[in-house]
């Protein structure tokens, strides 16, 4: 019995790592339709952490603009209850979630996809205490940052001080960035 349970055990680690590489050849290689498909055929792909700095394969879409990509992984994800909140939430070794990028990188597409998905995420923060919404503002995103400020007041108005996703744990604000970026005026 002990035997049967040591071989279903690396037999799932093995598959778990087949799942990885495939995974992450399969995005350095732009083949974002198999990584989609992969998703939909295997809910192991949707917790798995293919970079070394621990990022899946849903932070790579969002890396590289993929909004379609992003759009369709989301879906899957949306569709798997159990897992759907975990998988969405998973943070890098930065503590940078899916919606982090996204708002860092300014694509108000992906940002409304991705928080419409999982709202909990607007509260999430980096290692550095900064929310999607704060990265919005520190790389001047104005688009992503309205998107993330009116998504925030609509759906989390009574659950946590909105205030506080504005402020990283140095104490710098989004207007400390905004001014320091000179990110203000037109």
């Amino acid at each position: 019995m002990a035997n049967i349970e040591l071989d279903d055990r690396v037999l799932s680690e093995e598959t778990e790592e087949t799942i990885k590489r495939r995974l992450f050849k399969l995005c350095m290689k732009g083949e974002w339709g198999k990584v989609v498909d992969t998703y939909e055929s295997d809910k192991m792909a949707h917790m798995a952490r293919i970079t070394s700095t621990g990022d899946t394969a849903l932070h790579l879409a969002v890396t590289d603009g993929q909004n379609y990509v992003v759009q369709q992984l989301v879906k899957v994800l949306m569709c798997e209850e159990g897992q759907r909140k975990e998988s969405l939430m998973i943070q890098n070794d930065r503590g940078n979630t899916a919606l982090h990028f996204a708002a860092s990188g300014g694509s108000v597409e992906m940002c409304e996809c991705i928080a419409y998905a999982e709202p909990s995420l607007l509260r999430m923060r980096n290692v550095d205490g900064e929310t999607p919404i704060f990265l919005a503002a520190l790389h001047g995103r104005k688009e992503a940052f309205l998107c993330l400020h009116y998504r925030s007041d609509y759906t989390n108005q009574m659950h946590f001080n909105y205030d506080s996703n504005c402020t990283r744990n140095d104490g710098d604000t989004i207007l400390h960035s905004a001014i320091a970026g000179d990110f203000f005026g037109n």
